[in-house]
């Protein structure tokens, strides 16, 4: 304190400052304020005036936590030192009042008050704040006060109170460097934006941090944070200062995706985001649906038409299409073309049939469809012309996307004329019989038939006599095993392009209703198609007559056990394309029947030797192998081809399993011991589809009933023994022995267990 001020001089500087703080707490003066206190240093000197002046911000760092007026004052206090400062030095008379301020602020922030640290903090973020609104430089304060600051900033960032992280990660966000990939500031405020634990903390460093190419992956992680208000303020940094076109296709779909089905984000979602991305793309609808992934992503480009429908009205939406001609025919046929229309028309019939009567709603939308014949014709000429030429890999997806979309505006359509219904029925037939092996568009045509005559009989009726046409004539035959003998011979040396229609047109068949009555005509195919094709010489035609094999077991018992061992047989001699196939059939059949429904040959000798297919013995030679396997060998079989190189068999064996075993259709310790070893096990760390399989598995599988832990129990010594036996395991594992066997303890225990699954003693 200086010496030439006495007793009653400091008093009167005291009632002069506390009057300026009067003024703040009623007024708000701060420029007033700030002449007025410039007016006072020079009155009574700085180093006396800052004495009495830290005196007094002391008192109100002290004041207790529900004192608003403390409250309000502080916040101004920032203003009223970096005011100051700034006047001195525009008046080159420059004093240490603003470096004592931060001195006396960085050594209180250190107390053990966290409301007081709290307070310190929140001083140094308003007033760099206030110093970088008045382009003052932090260098201005000294060489050496920007390391401190940051210094202090770190430290508290790992503060144990979360109001002090929060108001320190503003203060991170206000010395960071964008520019400079070693910031400290900026690292640190990452660290606060990804690992916090406090909602609040994370909100205020998403708000600091500056986004940029390093950042923008932080910023779109937020927008999947499980705080509704973290992800509502990384949206609405995302649409203010992101444009869409320095994001991926694949992450424009993931934020509508989340933002069109997030409740709290929604209305934002399909108000401002949309209208600022349909801007960004020239405002058509149809352009944005170019930016995104049509047809991979079907259900998010569906929920944005419906989200930009909403916004306007009908008669605009019907007024507006421009992407029809003077038939309602789409001018273009492309993909974002047909599913805007497609959309469209789905939501003005909804909307017709929740506010208008039938008749109204069929008005409004004939507007937007052409006739039956029309669309008849453009269907069938667009599959013929464009569909079955396309050779191209991306062409033929996106000609199927196409298909499919038509075949809904199709049933979208008044079918109710009879002339209108024989003409796309026979448009429909004609496409079946002029298609070649066409697996995708012969499902759709199928069923696009019975959805039009609303009759199985009569469309396994046209595909059965489809099938039969392509058999030569059965007049030249004396009787009826001459010509199936026939019909099989001839089915050996089938083209194998015929053969993968003919057996496609079958399986499908079978997918059109739950219940299907096998009629003698079906039971034929077998003997005459289904069979004599597991000869034939092209792998194609062996691999349907495979899947035929499995269809025709899950919807008759009576081919369980026949077909079962094809399948077997295929898994451990075929090559790996039917291997594959018959290993799904194999999980099919098992999951629907249960491994103990077949009949283990080492059980049944009598079962041993299966000579025909069929109980006549004057049927055609058995296609089948002599050598049918037993149960066991099987479990051997899908052991040893888990050891094997190929990856995706090693996904369809642990999926396969694991869907069996959950549901308890199959009951193994050593396919649970392979299962758990391999999650494990370092081998596996370059196959994270399987290990995503295994561990989703084993605590579904453990919490639904006690009996599962005790399978666990039993195989707990198997699987680290196994797990220890293996040399890279703890030294190339990134898992170590102590967190399996964690892991493993807390599978078997009973805490864990659902509530609705069954204890036994």
């Amino acid at each position: 304190m200086d010496s030439s001020c006495d007793n009653s001089e400091i008093v009167s500087l005291q009632q002069e400052l506390l009057t300026l703080f009067g003024i703040l707490k009623i007024h708000n003066r701060v420029c007033y304020v700030v002449s007025e206190f410039l007016k006072i240093q020079k009155k009574y000197g700085g180093h006396v005036v800052y004495a009495e002046f830290e005196k007094l911000l002391y008192c109100l760092l002290m004041a207790r936590k529900n004192c608003s007026e403390a409250q309000n004052i502080l916040k101004l206090i920032p203003s009223i030192v970096i005011g100051a400062h700034k006047a001195e030095m525009a008046e080159m008379m420059p004093s240490p009042f603003c470096s004592r301020f931060f001195e006396f602020v960085f050594k209180t922030a250190a107390v053990r008050n966290s409301l007081i640290r709290y307070r310190c903090l929140q001083l140094i973020s308003t007033a760099l704040h206030e110093m970088a609104e008045l382009s003052i430089e932090l260098g201005n304060l000294g060489n050496d006060f920007f390391d401190r600051l940051t210094r202090l900033l770190l430290f508290r960032s790992k503060d144990r109170d979360r109001k002090v992280r929060s108001i320190v990660a503003v203060a991170l966000g206000r010395i960071q460097q964008p520019d400079d990939p070693e910031c400290p500031a900026m690292a640190a405020v990452l660290f606060l934006l990804r690992y916090d634990p406090c909602s609040e903390v994370r909100l205020n460093a998403l708000k600091a941090i500056k986004v940029n190419h390093r950042t923008l992956p932080e910023l779109l992680e937020r927008c999947r944070d499980y705080s509704a208000l973290v992800r509502r303020e990384a949206y609405k940094r995302l649409v203010e200062i992101v444009h869409p076109r320095y994001l991926t296709i694949s992450q424009r779909c993931s934020l509508l995706q989340q933002g069109l089905t997030d409740l709290p984000l929604r209305t934002f979602c399909e108000t401002v985001l949309l209208d600022k991305w349909l801007d960004a793309f020239g405002g058509n609808i149809v352009d944005l649906l170019n930016r995104l992934e049509v047809i991979s992503r079907t259900n998010v480009c569906e929920h944005v038409l419906i989200a930009y429908f909403k916004n306007h009205t009908v008669e605009d939406l019907i007024g507006d299409c421009d992407i029809l001609d003077h038939k309602n025919l789409p001018k273009v046929l492309t993909c974002e073309h047909v599913l805007y229309w497609r959309v469209l028309v789905e939501y003005v019939k909804k909307t017709g049939e929740q506010n208008l009567n039938a008749a109204d709603t069929e008005a409004i939308v004939s507007q937007l469809l052409p006739s039956v014949i029309d669309m008849s014709s453009m269907f069938e000429s667009y599959v013929v012309d464009t569909h079955m030429k396309n050779d191209k890999e991306d062409e033929r997806i996106s000609s199927e996307f196409i298909v499919a979309q038509l075949i809904d505006l199709i049933f979208l359509m008044d079918l109710s004329e009879v002339a209108s219904r024989e003409r796309l029925k026979c448009t429909i037939e004609l496409l079946l019989t002029s298609c070649g092996a066409d697996s995708y568009l012969i499902n759709k045509l199928v069923g696009m038939h019975f959805q039009l005559t609303k009759s199985f009989d009569e469309t396994s009726d046209f595909c059965l006599n489809e099938i039969m046409k392509r058999f030569p004539s059965s007049e030249e035959h004396d009787s009826q095993n001459a010509m199936e003998a026939a019909y099989y011979d001839f089915a050996k040396t089938m083209d194998a392009a015929l053969a993968e229609k003919l057996l496609c047109m079958l399986c499908e068949l079978f997918s059109l209703t739950i219940d299907v009555t096998l009629t003698p005509l079906m039971k034929q195919m077998l003997k005459i198609l289904v069979y004599p094709l597991l000869e034939h010489s092209e792998q194609s035609a062996r691999y349907h007559a495979m899947r035929t094999l499995a269809v025709y077991a899950l919807e008759s018992e009576e081919y369980l056990q026949i077909h079962w061992r094809v399948l077997q047989s295929a898994v451990q001699y075929d090559g790996s394309y039917l291997a594959n196939l018959a290993l799904k059939g194999i999980f099919d059949l098992a999951f629907k029947y249960g491994f103990e429904s077949f009949i283990d040959a080492e059980e049944c000798p009598e079962t041993n030797n299966v000579d025909k297919l069929s109980e006549n013995p004057d049927d055609v030679d058995d296609p089948l192998p002599r050598h049918p396997l037993t149960k066991q060998h099987l479990l051997f079989v899908l052991k040893t081809m888990f050891d094997g190189p190929d990856e995706e068999v090693h996904i369809m064996i642990a999926e396969g399993v694991c869907k069996l075993m959950l549901h308890d259709r199959l009951h193994n310790a050593e396919l649970l011991t392979m299962l758990i070893s391999r999650l494990f096990s370092p081998s596996s760390e370059n196959n994270p589809p399987l290990r995503q399989c295994i561990s989703s598995f084993l605590p579904a599988y453990a919490f639904n009933d006690s009996r599962h832990q005790e399978a666990i129990v039993e195989v707990f010594i198997p699987v680290i023994r196994s797990l220890c036996n293996e040399e890279q395991f703890g030294e190339m594992s990134s898992i170590g022995l102590d967190q399996t066997i964690d892991f493993l303890v807390k599978l078997t225990c009973c805490v864990f267990l659902e509530d609705s699954a069954p204890v036994h003693k």
